[in-house]
This record gives C-alpha cells, structure tokens and sequence, in this order.
C-alpha cells in the first residue's frame, strides 16, 4: 500500500502539471510550478515504482530528483513572491545536478547493490537536508521582514512547507537505519516494508497537499487560506475516515484487520477524495481532447469569456468581445449581436462572419414570443418540440440560434448564431453553456449606464479643467502681445524699439504655437513605430544623465527582465517628464525600481507586466488635485503649462501601459508604470 500512495502522489503531481499546461502567458510562476510538479511526479513515481521491484533503474531516478527538489521549490517560489535580485535558486540547481550526477558515479564505483544503505544514499539525505534549510530559512527571513498585508498567511504557507519538508527528511533518515537486507529471502510485501522504513509515507501526502495549496495560489493569482483549505480538508478526512471504518470493518469481520492497514486504507482515501475533482476533470479533458475536439476548445472559450467579461466596463467592449470569443470556435458562419435601441427595433450593434443579416428586429415580435430562459434554435416541424414562433424569428435574423441578453426583468438584447455548414452545430450542453454565460454576464448591463454617467462627469470635469487651463496659458500672452502692438503703433518710439517690440510679439506667438500644437498631440493618439524595448538598458542611460550631486537616481532592476514592445524615442520623453517632475518638487533622491508583476486596469488585467516603481522624496502632491493632475493644462504653479503627465499618460495608454500615483505632502510621491509584456 505504501507503494500505492506514492503512486497517487505522482498522479496527483502530473494532474496539476495538465491543468496548467494552457496557463504559461497568465501568470510568470506558472512555468516554474509545472517545472516543480514535474520533479515531484518522477520522484514520487520511480520511488513508489522501486518499492514495487526494487530495480536499478529506478534506484537512480529517484535521488537525482530528490536532489533537485529544493531547487525547484525555491525557483518557484521566489518567481510566485516576485523577489528581486534573487540568485538563490540558480545556485541550488547547479549544486543539485552536481550532488545527483556524484551519487550516480559513487553508486557505480562501490559497486553496492539496489537496495544496500550507503555512501550514496547519506549524500542526498545530507544535501536534502541541507538545501531544504538553507532555503526556507532564507524565505523566512524573507517573509519575518516582509510588511506585505499578506505575511502572517505566507508565513503559514511557509509553516506548511516545512512540516512537509521534515516529513521527508525524518521518513528518509528512519529509512537509511533500516538494516541491509537480501531481497531475495523475503516476500514482495515485507521488501515493500522494509524499502519503505518504519513510518508510513505521511511526507509525500503532506506534498502533495502542499502542490495543491500552492496550485490554488497560483490558478487564483492570491493567497488562500489555509484556515478555509483546511476545513474543507477536514470534511473531505471525515468522508475518508468513514469509508475507511467501512474498508476496516470488512477486513476485521474477515480475519485479516490490523491497525497498520486500516491506517493505509485511510491514506489513500483520503488522496482519492482529494484527486477526485482533478481526476474527472483530466479525464474529461483527455476525451474531449481526442474525441470532441470543437467542444473542448468551445469550454476553453466560454471559460475564458466568464473571466474576461467580468472586467468589461460598456456594451461596446461586451459586444465586439463576445462576437470575437464566439467566432473563434471555428463553427459558426456568422455571429451578430443585437441591442434595444429605444424605440421599435433591436439594431445590430456588431457582428462578425459572411452571409446576409438584417439590420434590426422589430421589438414587438421578440418581446411577444420570447420569455426568460428561453434559447431559440432550429427545430424539424414535426418535432413535438417546434415553436412556429421561434422559427419565424430565427428565419428573420438568418440564423440557428439566439440567445436573449436580459438586462434586469426585460429583454435588452440577443446573440445570433449561424452554424457552418458540416459541422453539426452545437450540442445541447454547449448550448446550455453558452446561455449560463450570457445570464451572468447579463447581470453588468444594469451598471454600465452608471459607469458611463461617471465617466461623463469626469470627461466634462477634464473639459472644463482644460478649458480653463487654456485660458489661463494663452490669456496673458494675449493680452501682452496686444499690449506690445499698442506700443508699437506710437510714433514717437525709436526703431531700435519697435525691432525689439516685434521680437517680444515674434516670440509671444510661437510660444502659443508651441502650446496649441502640446496641445493637439496630447489629444491624439501617438502614433510610433513597435520594437523590442529593454527598460532597464535604457534607464541606466536616463540616470547618468540626470543624476547629479544635488539629485541622486539609485536603480533597482535584474538583467533578466524580458523585453517590452515600444518606441525608444517616445517612452524617452516618460523617464525625462517624470525625472523633472521629482525635481520639481525639491526631492533629493529618487529611488527607481522594476520588477515583473501584473496589469490592474480591465482590458489589460491579470497579463504579466515590466512595472516601474519611481518614488521620491519631495514635497509631494495635495490629495484635493490628486486626481486631476493627468489633466492637460491643469497645474498650480506659476509658469508651468500642466502638460507633463499628461504627456505621459497618453504615452502609455499608447503603449496599452498604466500608471497610477500616490502621494503624501511632505512625504512624497510614488508613480507606478505597467509596460505588458506582449511576447
């Protein structure tokens, strides 16, 4: 049985491997979590394998993935925690090669046997134990430190690890006290016994619970908590210990019950109640795969629509992103959307596809014929389930299906649905999906006329900044410059005079050119030209060239941060503006610091992101003009045109960027920018 439960360990290992083998562009720590489940699952499975025959083959997979466990472990998390300047695994993975590479040539040269304690085997125990402490003690001093909102859970998550960690180290040093045995002199179930050691396999049931914390982290992008893992944990123990109670009372009513046994029983129960989920949903995965190709991507789809809708914030980007999701699935000829418009029709709003479609629907024949729940599609007429109704409507928008849009109780919209021809449609349960989705998502259309009503009193808000930052530039230049040619026009001045004058007047005009044309650029889009841009490559010229005595620029980054798409020449103006900015506000150091992190706004939220932090020390900003500041023309000191972050911002929604600041008076300021990364 112990064999057994290894066994499960390692399926359990290479399940999550499959669940997020689509998942790499979401989330950077992916790639190093499905690196570490992989080393978990041919470690747990050739040692469970080697209980079983005891083979040489498997004798030697197993410490060389023992030996790299640590290093995977470490890679991940100090990916997950986003650590900057972090070497510690790279080290962890040459010295774990190393350590496996010596205990194959120490195996080899003393010639020992598969099953004889040695040399070898104290090796990797030794370097088990020593990477796996020198690792969690590093994190924890990382996380004691720490004054993130969320240290006291990682600090369980941490706790977790090590009772899992020492769970191994004490089942392999009670295995290496084991005396040496001849295999050949016992039964296949007391060689089980002995390879294995005095204490049950707790450690690699204690893993794989830690892949599974830690899997959650990763698919929710947050931390969970163990408290709510662990009562459901408990619930799913309770159902295990009772089917176990079952298993052990047959097993005593038939002679052969014993404790030990009935403990194991308990054990893989207990996995099976955990797995069970990702179980059936692999193997679902895996036929569908191979045999309903169209309706697996279809699920891949709809579940990506439920996610992304969620950050839709009007009907515009509803539409054109359920249309593009819908036609993506390869089996529809066309797909339309259509929407109320107030009076007696739904207008079409968007579509994608060929083939003719009517522009809009007369209400009274939807709002008569359809009710809540109701989904139309194509029907034979001798079907006892054909609505003459829904037919008619269907031959009037040309489609196979339609799916109404309700917003609150009344119907404000429909998704059409023409199936290509040979592809057989859409099954009932793809259908019920589809329809699931759009009830949910539904639900937003009720706040999309309050987000667009804020973003009116805000658009008029800016307009009205504007407007009279405007006048407040080009007021005074006018007014000079009138001045100036009043002047001029006496007589009686010198011409010395008036050649001076009309340089004043020269000069009074293109500085207004100069603003107008600021201006104008601010309030359309830049267009540039898209290249692999290094950030940290090019701000490390940005600070030799305005670091000085008085200012210091100190640079925080990694060599390792990937490329951005961008143009050097435009993102140049982003470090100057904001590098002056800091100046501006008397700061005598700014701090500088990129990491890899996430994008936050809704079109763009959850891609991963080059995020630049620059924070200062100046005087920072009132938090009365905090939100105005982005406003072209806005500014409250004297002689400033308010134009540079505006500049800025409109830089990076360019660029798909973000950027947030926050500021405390006399503290300073922090600016945030998110470059997505793209590639």
């Amino acid at each position: 049985m112990n064999a057994i439960i290894y066994l499960l360990v390692a399926l359990g290992s290479f399940l999550l491997v499959l669940q997020h083998r689509r998942s790499f562009k979401l989330y950077t720590a992916t790639g190093s979590f499905v690196l570490m489940c992989l080393v978990a699952t041919v470690g747990f499975g050739s040692f469970g394998l080697h209980l079983i025959w005891a083979s040489t083959v498997f004798h030697f997979i197993y410490p060389m993935m023992a030996a790299l466990l640590p290093a995977a472990l470490m890679g991940f998390l100090v990916r997950w925690l986003e650590v900057p300047k972090h070497r510690a695994d790279s080290y962890l993975w040459g010295l774990g090669v190393g350590v496996g590479l010596l205990h194959l040539v120490l195996k080899q040269t003393l010639d020992a046997n598969d099953t004889a304690i040695g040399l070898p085997e104290y090796l990797i125990s030794a370097w088990f134990l020593g990477s796996s402490a020198f690792g969690l003690y590093w994190l924890w001093q990382l996380f004691t430190h720490s004054r993130d909102n969320h240290r006291v859970r990682l600090q369980q998550l941490l706790g977790l690890i090590m009772i899992a960690v020492i769970s191994l180290l004490v089942e392999g040093w009670l295995r290496l006290m084991v005396p040496n045995l001849q295999m050949d002199d016992i039964s296949a179930l007391q060689q089980i016994a002995t390879l294995q050691g005095p204490v049950p396999p707790l450690g690699a049931v204690l893993s794989m619970l830690t892949l599974y914390v830690l899997h959650l982290n990763v698919r929710r992008t947050r931390l969970v908590s163990l408290q709510e893992f662990f009562s459901r944990l408990i619930a799913h123990g309770l159902t295990a210990l009772i089917f176990t109670l079952v298993v052990a009372l047959s097993l005593f009513l038939g002679g052969r019950y014993s404790l030990h046994t009935g403990f194991q029983v308990w054990l893989i129960s207990l996995l099976f109640v955990i797995l069970l989920p990702n179980l059936t949903w692999s193997i679902r995965q895996i036929s569908d795969h191979l045999l309903n190709q169209e309706g697996s991507d279809l699920d891949i789809i709809v579940d990506e629509l439920a996610q992304q809708l969620r950050h839709v914030v009007n009907e515009l980007d509803f539409a054109n992103l359920l249309i593009a999701k819908i036609h993506e699935s390869s089996r529809v000829q066309r797909v339309s959307i259509y929407f109320y418009d107030g009076s007696e029709n739904f207008s079409r709003h968007s579509w994608l596809g060929w083939g003719g479609h009517p522009d809009s629907i007369h209400a009274d024949m939807m709002q008569t014929h359809i009710r809540f729940g109701d989904v139309l599609k194509s029907i034979p007429t001798h079907s006892k389930r054909h609505n003459p109704a829904h037919q008619s409507i269907l031959d009037t928008v040309k489609a196979d299906l339609l799916f109404p849009i309700w917003k609150e109780d009344a119907l404000y919209g429909c998704l059409t649905i023409q199936n290509k021809d040979r592809t057989g449609g859409f099954s009932n349960s793809e259908i019920a999906s589809i329809a699931d989705l759009l009830q949910n998502a539904s639900s937003q259309f009720s706040t999309f006329y309050v987000v667009q009503q804020i973003q009116d009193v805000h658009r008029r808000r800016g307009l009205q900044s504007m407007a009279h930052g405007l006048v407040t530039q080009v007021q005074p230049k006018l007014a000079h410059t009138q001045q100036t040619l009043d002047i001029i026009q006496d007589p009686t001045i010198l011409p010395d005079e008036r050649n001076l004058l009309l340089e004043s007047v020269t000069e009074d005009l293109a500085q207004l050119q100069t603003l107008l044309l600021a201006v104008h650029n601010i309030s359309n889009p830049i267009d540039f030209v898209q290249s692999p841009y290094s950030i940290p490559e090019h701000l490390k010229e940005v600070v030799s060239t305005h670091s000085d005595q008085h200012f210091r620029i100190d640079l925080h980054t990694t060599e390792s941060l990937p490329d951005v798409q961008a143009s050097p020449e435009v993102i140049i103006q982003v470090w100057t503006a904001l590098i002056h900015n800091a100046k501006e506000a008397h700061s005598s150091t700014l701090d500088i610091t990129l990491t890899i992190g996430l994008c936050q706004h809704a079109s763009m939220r959850g891609q991963p992101a080059v995020v630049a932090t620059l924070k200062d020390n100046g005087s920072g900003i009132p938090s009365d003009i905090l939100n105005d500041i982005t406003i072209p023309l806005f500014t409250t000191k004297d002689g400033h045109t308010g134009l540079g972050l505006s500049l800025v911002q409109n830089i990076m929604d360019t660029h798909n960027g973000e950027m947030s600041i926050l500021s405390t008076p006399d503290v300073g300021t922090v600016v945030t920018l998110r470059f997505p990364i793209t590639r």
